[in-house]
């Protein structure tokens, strides 16, 4: 399955193969220890132990580079950890030529120094078990904040349509601008929507400056944590909007009021996330029904980019802002034809479950 949340996917036997070389590493970096408490290592010995370590170590570290950038440095410092240990014992080589081999074993430091690695070790497996934890934590709070920034986008619409009577359409006036520059004053950003100037292109050099200015309100806050700026600007420095409008003949697209969406505002999709599609924020584009294959996070060559009609880094599907301001989590196994019946605002289309 292709996720957008993350860079670069794992498979799940690469994910086995990590931590199954860790183990290895723990596992020999004790034995190790445990040998060099009780005799000195013959050179070949340690020759072979530093060898295959070396080799393992190599395995994990390209295999660690392809996981996310939040699970890598615990991969790389438990690697490191493990060699220490492993360096710990080869010093105890050393002291076997200070200290009688009675006292050695008479002191028991052998059975002591493997029953405290094996206690430091196991504590660092288990820290490895739940460590998962956190970052599925951290991503439930970035997709309610997601959630409630879309919400916002849909108060806006609403006291837009108060004002002029009807939803701006995915592209108004001429030359053609965005509904993201045109509701600005509906997000509390009234400074910035007085600095874009709408007389000329959306890609103007005078309107770059407001390109490259964040709107939160158009950030998912799952992508910004990747901190990947190739993610969130092009190479102007322009960002992207991770959200973008159903548009297309018969959808909100065409600039519409609330009244005339016979097909109900609950049901009927408004915005989406649109990770994938790399749009800067300005550009008055959006998700094209028409043109662009119908799907949730669709597979691409590229990583980070999507052609589908909507794509996120939320595992398992996206987040769409619906004509009547409630937000909704669509999975990304939904049914093609259920997908295209809420883009449409009259197509009187029996709806199933979503």
């Amino acid at each position: 399955m292709y996720y957008l949340h993350e860079y670069s996917s794992v498979p799940r036997a690469g994910v086995i193969g990590v931590h199954l070389v860790l183990l290895t590493l723990a596992v020999g970096a004790m034995v190790t220890a445990y040998r060099q408490s009780y005799r000195p290592a013959r050179p070949l010995a340690l020759a072979i132990w530093f060898l295959g370590t070396g080799v393992l170590t190599l395995f994990a570290v390209i295999k660690g580079g392809q996981f996310p950038a939040t699970a890598r440095p615990f991969i790389y410092g438990y690697i490191a950890f493990i060699w220490a240990v492993l360096a710990f014992g080869v010093c105890l080589t050393f002291m076997r030529g200070r200290i009688p081999s009675d006292q050695l074993e008479s002191r028991g430091i052998g059975r002591q120094v493997f029953a405290a690695l094996g206690m430091v070790l196991s504590l660092g497996l288990v820290i490895a078990l739940l460590l998962p934890a956190v970052p599925h934590a951290g991503e439930a709070a970035r997709r309610t904040e997601c959630r409630n920034r879309l919400k916002k986008i849909g108060l806006a619409f609403r006291n837009f349509e108060e004002a002029k009577s009807t939803f701006p359409g995915s592209r108004n006036g001429d030359p053609p601008h965005s509904w993201r520059t045109a509701i600005l004053p509906y997000l509390d950003q009234s400074e910035l929507y007085e600095k874009y100037d709408f007389t000329t292109d959306w890609d103007s050099t005078g309107n770059e400056p407001v390109a490259r200015t964040p709107v939160r309100f158009y950030q998912c806050p799952s992508r910004e944590h990747l901190h990947v700026n190739k993610l969130t600007r092009d190479e102007q420095g322009r960002y992207y909007s991770h959200c973008a409008m159903i548009d297309g003949p018969g959808t909100v697209g065409t600039g519409v009021r609330s009244g005339e969406i016979d097909d109900g505002t609950s049901s009927t999709m408004l915005i989406v996330e649109a990770c994938g599609l790399d749009i800067v924020w300005t550009e008055p584009r959006d998700v094209n029904v028409e043109t662009q294959p119908a799907g949730i996070n669709l597979p691409s060559p590229t990583p980070g980019l999507s052609p589908g009609w909507a794509s996120s880094h939320h595992r398992g599907g996206v987040q769409v802002l619906l004509a009547d301001g409630s937000v909704r989590f669509i999975s990304e196994k939904i049914d093609p034809q259920t997908l295209k019946s809420m883009t449409t605002i009259s197509g009187n289309d029996a709806l199933g479950d979503f």
